[in-house]
């Protein structure tokens, strides 16, 4: 009976299984090319918890909240990284313009989009910025609704653009 007893209490031990938050992260990225944002935002706020000095894990985050459309939500963790953590990660200021642009505050999204475009002209998203702010300078004739709902989906199409080359 002793014998049966020890063999059982070695069956059941539990192993610790913890992850870091480069295991998260990955999981992420898997959730991002499945177009799963609900998981990819889920695993990048568990992977932020492990490593929350991380400004590109926090810029990520920002990414799939835009991917869900939080535009407020992702500002606020954009501009958290800049003025907190790396004021030098030019891709926080695009990913602010733009927010700002589907927020209709088209003024602060020019700061943001020429902001990048004059300390980052060999960023990844120059391109995208430049044709953000060109959006942005259409002039639009108030009377005119066509150029307004044009502008909107214009800056939808270069959202998803700006996405796929990031």
């Amino acid at each position: 009976m002793e014998k049966h007893s020890k063999v059982i209490q070695k069956m059941a031990q539990v192993i610790p299984f913890s992850q870091t938050g480069d295991f998260y992260f990955e999981k992420a990225l898997q959730a991002f090319e499945e177009e799963e944002s609900d998981k990819a935002l889920k695993y990048l706020t568990r992977a932020n918890k492990e490593n929350a000095r991380n400004p590109q894990l926090l810029t990520n985050v920002g990414v799939a909240l835009t991917e869900q459309g939080d535009y407020q939500d992702a500002n606020e963790l954009f501009l958290h990284v800049i003025h907190h953590m790396d004021d030098k990660l030019g891709s926080c200021y695009y990913y602010i313009a733009n927010s700002y642009a589907h927020l209709g505050l088209f003024e602060e999204s020019k700061k943001y989009a020429m902001y990048y475009i004059e300390h980052f002209p060999n960023g990844d998203l120059f391109r995208s910025a430049t044709d953000l702010l060109d959006l942005l300078s259409i002039d639009v004739d108030e009377e005119d609704e066509e150029p307004k709902n044009q502008l909107g989906d214009m800056l939808i199409i270069k959202q998803e653009q700006a996405k796929t080359t990031a």
